[in-house]
């Protein structure tokens, strides 16, 4: 098994990874052409670096070699959700399942950038498409929408990328950094040139990855030691790939989400820090837009952590000021930020008043004297028995659920080896 391991990932061991967790991400990328049949979907992969020549575009040929057995092209950023619609359509057109790549996302930020700040890899189209097994989208010059299955592999890479936002929870990163200011000069390589020894290597490589998949599965499938939580969508491709790659002794899977989600929060960050001064200023009090705004004029330093679309406003002293401020808080009303899970609230006043309080929104009840009544209790009591009784049934049928996916997914796992030990029979003879 480790002899499998050392000659699948030894191809790809000498990217300039960042750190663990992105090497083993690099390896869970590896796996993606393998188990791809048998995940419903997979995230994005995040090709970052921060410097151009680090080896991210070399990083989707090894992967798209080892799919297809041909070198595959690049795609350059769509603008605009009708263009990111036309290509994802297209690519599915020409290949369910298909690898691409968009490349060189960083050039297209700076590109389309219109003077306020550099714009975050957000699409409204392509999160969707992440997410979706079947994609419905209008084909070009006419009325129809085929239902395309969607089984790529979707890849993206750039340098210092910037997401915003569904897409970081729909992404997994890869970062590169070779420091050095010329990255593109490093020559001392064990395989150069690399897509000549992967293609020429390729079925070793393929076998190579099986085998590890072989050997987890025969093991009872067992978890990693540290936990890997994913989105639900995507719960199937993480169990795989953090169960083969812990089985063969590579740790770190995933390790790294949390800070992409915290990096990829940009508007997030900005309003916390506000919400934060807001809150430890003024604990208790509520106050009108029109008074807030002059706390604002006071005390600069509290005005100075507005968060940047209100910023902007601010400092160039529109008159509508109140009014924006207005529609931007009842915007975020009750939207939980930071770790003390701020959130902004309003009363019912004609002229409504605003607060910041902490804490957890959830699981909250109304309370009232009538609930307090004899009848009323008895009503509760009876209620929660009842749900009770629910709660139990669904708990119960939770569980045969689960056994009944465990079963799809051996299932799946059976005629998959099944079908590699038929082919490799038929070799034989």
């Amino acid at each position: 098994m480790n002899q499998a391991r050392d000659c699948a990932f030894g191809f790809i061991q000498e990217f300039p990874y960042a750190e663990q967790a992105d090497r083993a991400n690099a390896y869970g990328a590896m796996l993606a052409p393998i188990i791809r049949m048998l995940c419903p979907l997979i995230p994005l992969a995040l090709l970052n670096a921060t410097k151009q020549g680090t080896g991210k575009t070399l990083f989707f040929k090894v992967i798209a070699m080892l799919a297809t057995g041909r070198i595959a092209a690049t795609i350059p950023m769509p603008w605009g959700d009708e263009e990111w619609s036309k290509v994802l359509t297209s690519i599915l057109l020409e290949n369910t399942t298909a690898v691409f790549c968009i490349d060189n996302v960083e050039a297209q930020q700076r590109r389309f950038d219109d003077g306020a700040g550099e714009k975050p890899l957000s699409s409204g189209i392509l999160s969707s498409f992440l997410t979706t097994n079947v994609w419905k989208s209008r084909l070009l010059g006419s009325n129809k929408m085929p239902g395309l299955e969607q089984l790529s592999i979707p890849m993206i890479t750039g340098n210092n990328i910037l997401l915003g936002g569904d897409l970081p929870r729909r992404c997994y990163s890869i970062n590169m950094d070779t420091g050095i200011s010329t990255p593109w000069q490093r020559d001392e390589f064990t395989y150069t040139p690399l897509l000549d020894h992967v293609s020429a290597n390729r079925g070793k490589i393929i076998a190579a990855l099986l085998t590890m998949i072989r050997a987890w599965y025969v093991a009872g499938q067992p978890k990693p030691k540290s936990k890997v939580a994913f989105q639900d969508d995507f719960a199937q491709w993480a169990r795989i790939t953090s169960g083969v790659l812990a089985h063969v002794g590579i740790e770190g899977f995933l390790a790294n989400s949390d800070r992409l989600y915290e990096e990829a929060d940009v508007e997030g960050a900005g309003w916390t820090n506000w919400l934060e001064a807001w809150h430890e200023k003024y604990p208790t009090q509520t106050m009108t837009t029109a008074e807030l705004r002059q706390e604002l004029d006071a005390y600069p330093e509290f005005a100075a952590l507005l968060p940047e679309e209100l910023q902007n406003l601010y400092q160039v002293q529109v008159k509508n000021f109140n009014q924006l401020l207005g529609k931007q808080l009842r915007k975020r009303k009750g939207t939980p930020f930071g770790k003390k899970n701020l959130r902004i609230t309003r009363d019912d006043a004609k002229v409504p008043k605003w607060r910041v309080v902490a804490g957890s929104n959830t699981g909250n009840r109304s309370h009232s004297p009538q609930n307090d009544s004899p009848q009323n209790n008895n009503a509760n009591t009876a209620s929660d028995s009842a749900t009770s009784g629910m709660n139990g049934n669904s708990q119960e049928q939770a569980k045969e659920e689960r056994k009944g996916s465990e079963g799809r997914g051996q299932s799946q796992f059976g005629f998959f080896f099944f079908f590699c030990e038929r082919r490799k029979y038929r070799r034989k003879k």
